[in-house]
């Protein structure tokens, strides 16, 4: 059965890809913020069909700002997947393709952010996702569940990343590394956060299945279950 439809069916929540495209030492983007292209067109082309398999793509506002992206499944016969943004601030700009390229675009704000921003949003069609305080994932995942969406995938910077799998959202993991070394300690790494106090405390994955596309390597796995605070 897929397995998405098995853990929606069972919890009520959607099945949680995280992707990550990186460089060989680790590094998403370098400390002007350039990321394309970290990864071949084999493996970008991988992605589209990623996205054409979910109901929803999550990503974050730095990610927005930073790239522009469409996050459509830009294939033949691809399906779009709903857009989800986190912008506690509403600081996305006019004039990014996120809001002007169909399908729909969800953002995912404080209940405090500006009436009138939301307003003119609102009018471009955006949907809104509102909490107060801390935002923790987990409960973003069941007003997702709520509403239909049955998987999901992740594609952010660092602090999105670590975000979700402290959270302890995450199923599956696939990582795409390319043979570059970007260098730098003020790169971006492919994870965020505050590190492991020990070893023993890693994010551990299992079922790991290694392939290639192109020049890049794709590691995926499901991660140890957890339980999350």
């Amino acid at each position: 059965l897929n397995e998405a439809y098995c853990k929606y069916i069972t919890q009520g929540i959607p099945f949680v890809t995280l992707k990550v495209a990186m460089t060989l030492d680790g590094k998403i983007a370098l400390p002007s913020g350039e990321s394309r292209w970290i990864t071949g067109e084999r493996s970008r082309k991988l992605v589209h069909h990623m996205r054409s398999s979910v109901d929803a793509v999550l990503t974050a506002i730095g990610t927005v700002r930073a790239d522009n992206p469409e996050l459509t499944a830009r294939i033949r016969g691809g399906k779009d997947p709903k857009r989800i943004v986190i912008d506690p601030f509403l600081e996305i700009p006019d004039g990014y393709k996120i809001l002007d390229v169909p399908p729909e675009t969800i953002i995912v704000t404080e209940r405090s952010a500006g009436d009138r921003r939301i307003e003119e949003l609102s009018d471009k069609g955006v949907k809104f996702i509102f909490y107060r305080g801390t935002l923790h994932l987990g409960r973003l995942m069941e007003r997702l569940g709520a509403m239909g969406i049955t998987s999901l995938m992740i594609e952010g910077g660092s602090s999105l990343t670590s975000h979700a799998l402290r959270d302890g959202i995450v199923d599956k993991v696939v990582f795409f590394i390319s043979p570059k070394i970007a260098g730098g300690k003020d790169s971006y790494p492919a994870v965020g956060g505050e590190s492991c106090g020990t070893l023993k405390d890693a994010y551990r994955i299992e079922d790991i299945r290694v392939k290639r596309r192109g020049e890049d390597i794709i590691i995926e796995g499901y991660t140890e279950r957890r339980h999350s605070g």
